[in-house]
């Protein structure tokens, strides 16, 4: 479910992140209590066998049968994963994620559930999540996906991807956030235009790349570099294997993170249940099996 849905319907040019949540919208099946206990039952071994804290975060709880901005509570509910852009910023990210073969075998950023491992997203909702059986995540090695390539932005002063795309952009003048092949192209052919020094994102760009751009490398290999999973922390396993503890505090050693929380993501069908509704929910469980 998509965060700051009054943010999309205030912006009335983010037409592109509206028809995301329209299309959620649609996919969503709203449960009652019984309906989603026997879908969890049927479904969700796994996790009632190992439960782990996931959580979804949403801005307010929404009808998806009425407008945007008339909500009212929904308790429980479950969903497929629709195809969705980036949510408040450019795509570009997630075009190499899901396509470059460095991140073969990750769940597909671009059509997925975000959330977060044993801790919370902001928002006003928090929902815990349950994953459907045979479920496979990413795992980001911090909190939010933009924060998560220190080790690639190490030798450059910003150290999220977000606002180094946001130079490559100024820079290069790139053409489209939602082609990968473009974009390749575009970062392929740059023509180390160095003079280009349109603003302090683009300056820290080329700073950057003019220590980088070394053997007869191109501003796409550099970028592929920058957002290599492995060398940043990265993992990629089942629900089951990140259920183990070996793996499980494997995922927590490079995070340093204070708020106990990474973000974590999938492209499986997951039940959603509003967390002061969960203990109900797997007390009614535990009546039935």
């Amino acid at each position: 479910m998509l965060k700051y849905l009054k943010y999309f319907e205030t912006r009335n040019h983010f037409n592109r992140e509206k028809s995301t949540i329209k299309k959620f919208q649609k996919n969503t099946n709203i449960l009652s209590l019984d309906e989603a206990v026997d879908f969890a039952i049927e479904n969700c071994q796994e996790y009632l066998n190992k439960p782990l804290v996931i959580y979804r975060g949403i801005t307010e709880r929404y009808d998806k049968n009425k407008s945007l901005n008339d909500m009212k509570n929904i308790d429980y509910f479950y969903g497929d994963p629709i195809r969705r852009f980036s949510r408040d910023n450019k795509n570009f990210y997630n075009l190499i994620i899901d396509n470059h073969k460095s991140w073969r075998g990750y769940p597909k950023r671009q059509k997925s559930f975000s959330c977060s491992l044993d801790g919370t997203y902001l928002g006003d909702t928090y929902y815990r999540v349950i994953p459907i059986d045979g479920s496979f995540w990413g795992v980001c090695p911090k909190d939010d996906m933009f924060r998560s390539f220190y080790e690639g932005l190490k030798d450059c002063r910003t150290n999220q991807i977000n606002n180094f795309f946001n130079g490559l952009e100024q820079t290069f003048e790139l053409k489209s956030d939602s082609n990968y092949y473009q974009l390749k192209k575009d970062l392929e052919n740059t023509k180390r235009r160095w003079q280009d020094r349109i603003s302090y994102h683009s300056e820290i760009i080329i700073d950057f790349l003019k220590l980088k751009l070394i053997d007869n490398k191109t501003v796409f290999d550099i970028v592929v570099d920058v957002m290599y999973p492995v060398t940043n922390g990265f993992h990629k396993l089942s629900y089951k294997d990140m259920c183990e503890s070996d793996k499980y505090n494997i995922l927590w050693s490079n995070s340093n993170e204070t708020t106990n929380t990474l973000e974590c993501w999938t492209e499986s069908k997951c039940l959603f249940i509003e967390r002061s509704k969960y203990y109900k929910f797997m007390n009614e469980i535990l009546k039935k099996i």
